[in-house]
Parts: C-alpha cells; sequence; structure tokens
C-alpha cells in the first residue's frame, strides 16, 4: 500500500533467536503472512546474530524462498534487487563474472551469485551421459556470503556416480 511498516512488540520482546511462527495482521485483524522460521540451515544461518536482513522472494514458509539481503543493512521500504542490463547474458547477471565448480572426488558443486539478481532463477543439475538431467541426488549443504555483495552456494552430489558425472547449472529467466 504504499505505507511504511511500522509497530512494536508487546512486553518488551522481539523476535526470537532461535525461531518462531511469526503472523503479520492487517488492522482488522484478517492474515496478511502466518508462516514460521527457524536459524538453522536450510534458513540463511548466516542473518542471525549479525543484524543481516533477509529477502523473502516468494513463499515465507519455504527457507529456499529466501536471501540474505545484498546490503548489510537491508533497504527497508524499498528493493536490493539488481536490475539485468539489456545486453547481459543471464549467466553473467546470476553468476557476475564467476565460474562454478566441481570437484569430483568430493561431489561437491560450488557456485557463487550475486546477491540481489532476482530477474532470474538458477538450479544445479546432473547427468551421467549428458542426455538425461536430474536435481534429483543433489542437496544444498551450506552458503556463506561475502562482503561484496555475493554468496556462494554448495551442493553436495551424493551418492556421486563411480564412472562419471556432469554437472550443469540451469539459469531461466524470472516472468
Amino acid at each position: 500500500t504504499g505505507r511504511p511498516i511500522a509497530g512494536i512488540f508487546k512486553n518488551n520482546t522481539g523476535l526470537s533467536k532461535t525461531g518462531e511462527r511469526l503472523r503479520l495482521e492487517s488492522t482488522d485483524g484478517s492474515p496478511l503472512l502466518d508462516f514460521s522460521y527457524a536459524t538453522g540451515f536450510p534458513w540463511p544461518t548466516l542473518a542471525s546474530g549479525r543484524s543481516m536482513v533477509l529477502v523473502n522472494l516468494s513463499d515465507p514458509a519455504a527457507p529456499q524462498s529466501w536471501r540474505l539481503s545484498a546490503v548489510a543493512t537491508g533497504s527497508p521500504g524499498g528493493s536490493d534487487s539488481i536490475p539485468r542490463a539489456s545486453n547481459q547474458s543471464l549467466l553473467d547477471y546470476v553468476l557476475g563474472g564467476t565460474l562454478p565448480s566441481f570437484d569430483t572426488t568430493t561431489g561437491n558443486f560450488s557456485v557463487t551469485r550475486r546477491l540481489g539478481a532476482d530477474a532470474a532463477t538458477f538450479r544445479p543439475e546432473w547427468s551421467s551421459d549428458l542426455n538425461s538431467w536430474s536435481t534429483q541426488a543433489l542437496s544444498l549443504t551450506s552458503e556463506t556470503p561475502d562482503a561484496a555483495g555475493n554468496s556462494t552456494l554448495q551442493w553436495k552430489l551424493d551418492p556421486a556416480p563411480a564412472d562419471k558425472a556432469f554437472i550443469r547449472l540451469r539459469v531461466s529467466e524470472n516472468p
């Protein structure tokens, strides 16, 4: 509605540092948001206790729908999304020029993404033959932000195939 969010916690309390149910209501008492959050992985863990801000991209109850803000103090009442240049490839927009890496001995796949590159989504996929691709057996194991507004995500391919494995990053433009 264009109005700033304002309010106070009752009894001099605040959000729990260990997670809890959060319900935001309109002036008539109807729910605007109603979900539970946590502070452990797969929720973005580095926000907890560091005054980092989380940004919701879609479903507030889904940990993967939240990301760290591109700026430490967030953008209250605004957006920290980075616009995509008209001549910029989706891959460069999302990764900012960094290349993904795959360690064939451990099965770890790492990608450094630009926080705020919200006009696109990505997911890793793997194949043993370059014909059929899957996201199964790939588990997100960590996310580590840096001071430059990026975040490195790491997935593990488990079990890793004994003979060969190929990894790709599927990048899609959001509607």
